[in-house]
């Protein structure tokens, strides 16, 4: 490599051993010009030019010091570098190239069809093989086909399509690489309702009511019970309207005065038992006690590895006791159960509850009449 492209060029070196204060006293006055140098322990890293890189192996030889290359600068990077620089290049003008050719031609065209569509067109259904063809036909004529350059408008073509067929509802055209997507839908000409009237969900008092279509057979204020008829088809109009109501839920809740409860004597008694993996390898004691309630904690002896633990059983002592609780205690607490047991039930917004209280004997009765407003109406 000639003088010239090396003094043009510079290089990183990389230098290690020992005596690099020696080693660098020495290049320094051979009249080695170093840059960006950074020493670390018995690492030192600088940039010299590639023509003096023959008096930096002189001196490492003499001194026993490895040298590695780490990156080059300059004029003869650009050279080594340059074949990839080509290929890079031409590989890029000739993606180029074949995106600007893919871009307008056409290798297909593919139709979309709903395979469930039901025919409400009988045979004009756009659907229909011959139907389709026609459509592709038209659009070849237009400059959409296979085997074809396409520099047109796709948006255009689309427009097209649904002037010339009446029947087309919508026509979508989109080009992915060199295939050209289209998806068409068709006008349903011909609608069968699947409901002719609206009826009452509940028994309930019409509130409020607003027809949009149909005939209306209740006004606000009536009582309708449910299945009854609120709104029919008028001819050939299907029914439309907003049916509020109040409707009423019941929710109940029972109180007993007298009961039994176990309520706990105080006496206690303990033991312990071992287990391995969860298997009593060693068991507790036994409890002389009739009634109980009982609380186990553990305690691992050993690591998971050795799943071995101590298991503290409490046994505390309990006595069945009758105990009465008047209803007037806990009457909110009763009523709000019973509340809740109606709001449980509901789809629209509460406004009150009524409350029915019946006790006989040791048993109370408390019923929850929620009123509600909501909307009612179903298609039938």
């Amino acid at each position: 490599m000639s003088n010239f492209v090396k003094n043009l060029s510079n290089i990183k070196l990389q230098v290690q051993g020992l005596n690099l204060e020696n080693f660098l006293f020495d290049i320094t006055n051979a009249g080695v010009k170093i840059k960006r140098i950074k020493k670390h322990m018995h690492t030192m890293k600088f940039i010299v030019c590639e023509a003096q890189i023959s008096i930096i192996y002189k001196f490492t030889e003499k001194y026993g010091l490895t040298v590695k290359v780490l990156r080059e600068y300059g004029l003869i990077n650009l050279i080594k570098k340059l074949p990839y620089c080509i290929g890079a290049i031409t590989g890029i003008v000739f993606s180029f190239v074949f995106i600007l050719y893919s871009s307008t031609f056409i290798s297909k065209v593919e139709f979309h069809v709903d395979t469930f569509h039901m025919c409400e067109n009988e045979s004009e259904c756009i659907f229909l093989k011959d139907n389709l063809s026609a459509i592709e036909n038209y659009l070849a004529e237009n400059g959409l086909a296979a085997g074809s350059k396409f520099s047109g408008s796709t948006r255009e073509c689309e427009r097209l399509v649904i002037n010339k067929f009446p029947l087309v509802k919508s026509c979508k055209i989109e080009k992915i690489g060199t295939t050209v997507m289209v998806d068409l839908e068709e006008i349903v000409t011909r609608e069968k309702p699947s409901y002719s009237k609206i009826v009452a969900e509940h028994n309930c008092v019409i509130s409020e009511i607003v027809t949009f279509s149909g005939k209306s057979l209740v006004k606000a204020g009536d009582a309708v019970f449910a299945g009854q008829t609120l709104v029919e088809s008028d001819g050939n109009v299907l029914p439309r309207a907003e049916i509020k109501a109040k409707v009423w839920y019941t929710g109940t809740a029972w109180h007993f005065s007298n009961s039994s409860i176990l309520e706990r004597t105080g006496n206690v008694y303990k033991t312990t038992q071992i287990l391995w993996n969860d298997k009593v390898i060693i068991g507790a004691g036994l409890c002389s006690f009739d009634y109980f309630d009982i609380e186990k904690q553990n305690c691992y002896i050993t690591n998971a590895f050795m799943p071995l633990k101590k298991q503290t059983i409490t046994y505390y002592e309990v006595i069945l006791r009758e105990t009465y609780i008047p209803f007037s205690d806990v009457k909110v607490q009763i009523l709000q159960k019973a509340k809740e047991s109606a709001l449980e039930k509901i789809k629209g917004t509460p406004i009150e509850c009524t409350y029915s209280i019946v006790s006989e004997g040791n048993k109370t009765k408390v019923d929850c009449y929620l009123e509600v407003i909501e909307e009612i109406g179903v298609k039938q």
